[in-house]
């Protein structure tokens, strides 16, 4: 899951969702030193359990700001009215667009979707082309840590805030 503020300045770590809740890659790996918040279910999509658990801890990231979330109609993004009564939202006020809404007013869209995926590929190619080299057999399979080894620099250190705020301001956000 990607979140991030309109002018690219707070860009929250990066939450993976695999299906497995201990991978085998993950053997003798300190998940917490990973860059990023690893879940896990059955089909590795946002649920709306792990969307909530997000939520909590997007609200304490925020904490002491007021803050507009805008999220997409997704089905894993639970409904406003439907938040639990335990998770009480002190910093956030949640706007979800409407459905069918195209690139021209959602900024991940718009932009930093593809942009990240980029980056992730000028990481994952490489090793690809030595997996290649090397005959390993289904080179293009990666497991869930060397996934998490590509995306999180790219990310981090990749995804540049000029490129987040040009997406807002494409979308008229800003």
């Amino acid at each position: 899951m990607l979140c991030y503020n309109s002018d690219g300045s707070d860009k929250l770590p990066l939450w993976v969702i695999g299906k497995f809740k201990n991978p085998r890659c993950f053997k003798n790996i300190n998940v917490t030193s990973l860059g990023c918040v690893y879940r896990n279910n059955a089909s590795a999509w946002m649920t709306q359990i792990i969307f909530l658990e997000w939520l909590r801890a997007f609200d304490l990231h925020v904490s002491g700001q007021k803050v507009f979330l805008i999220l997409d109609n997704f089905s894993g993004h639970t409904p406003v009215e439907k938040i639990p009564d335990h998770i009480r939202l002190q910093n956030t006020t949640i706007l979800y667009l409407p459905p069918n809404m195209t690139s021209k007013i959602q900024p991940c869209d718009a932009g930093i979707i593809c942009n990240f995926k980029a980056y992730y590929r000028c990481r994952f190619n490489p090793a690809l082309l030595q997996c290649i080299m090397d005959k390993v057999p289904e080179p293009e399979k990666v497991d869930i840590l060397e996934a998490i080894q590509f995306v999180v620099p790219a990310w981090n250190y990749e995804v540049k805030p000029m490129m987040i705020t040009n997406c807002f301001l494409h979308c008229k956000i800003r």
